[in-house]
């Protein structure tokens, strides 16, 4: 349904991170759990890959609350470890603990569930990003963002953007002027593609905050590029 790449700026001549949406409600995709996991994380991380690392990946799966499908899938070709990254969406607020020590992860409860309370009333939803090799790895992601999808809620449509900008700051977590950067990089410029007027879109596409056991937390900003095709032929053209 989707496919992207992300790139991790720390590094001088990034590689990119391979990530895709997976829905497990989606049968017509024939994209089984199988599937995924005995062809193409083998093959995306370049051979086969431990029992063990599969048995964690399908478990994350399998064991996932009733009504939970959105999954996001990716391979981070920056890290040096062999891992598979799970973003799990959809998590019931009830289950969502329980949920996170039937698949084997160790990590800071306490901290998790207070960053969850302090972040959602700026969201419609929290999605949990997960690293998953040999075991699943304490390290937590974090992410609050809207049903909409960012490109129709930039934060001068949506003012819930600045209470997620506020609440990493007042905690430490976001300095002002790379606040102020992510801010001025959203906007637009007209262009043609294929002889037709398009626009191409700078925005932001989520927040998301890391918990890692015995360290500070981290504040990531995640922007990007889209391009929209506007009804007609460029006037150019014409």
């Amino acid at each position: 349904g989707s496919t992207w790449l992300e790139f991790d700026m720390a590094s001088p001549a990034p590689l990119p991170n391979l990530l895709f949406g997976w829905w497990t409600e989606q049968t017509g995709m024939h994209r089984p759990i199988h599937w995924l996991a005995d062809e193409i994380l083998p093959m995306l991380l370049g051979g086969a890959v431990s029992d063990t690392l599969r048995r964690n990946f399908t478990r994350a799966i399998e064991e996932r609350p009733e009504g939970t499908s959105d999954f996001q899938v990716g391979v981070m070709f920056s890290r040096n470890i062999q891992a598979v990254r799970v973003c799990v969406f959809d998590l019931p607020a009830d289950d969502l603990v329980p949920y996170l020590t039937r698949i084997g992860w160790t990590g800071p409860v306490d901290e998790l569930l207070t960053w969850l309370e302090r972040l959602a009333p700026y969201s419609d939803y929290l999605g949990l990003h997960l690293d998953i090799g040999d075991a699943v790895y304490p390290h937590i992601g974090i992410e609050p963002n809207f049903v909409a999808g960012c490109w129709s809620r930039q934060p001068h449509k949506e003012p819930r953007w600045h209470g997620q900008f506020d609440t990493l700051e007042r905690h430490g977590l976001l300095d002002p002027v790379k606040r102020a950067a992510l801010m001025s990089w959203i906007g637009h410029r007209e262009m043609t593609i294929d002889e037709r007027d398009a626009l191409l879109l700078r925005g932001l596409s989520h927040l998301k905050l890391v918990l890692r056991p015995g360290g500070a937390p981290i504040a990531k900003g995640y922007f990007g590029l889209a391009h929209r095709i506007l009804n007609g032929p460029a006037a150019s053209a014409a």
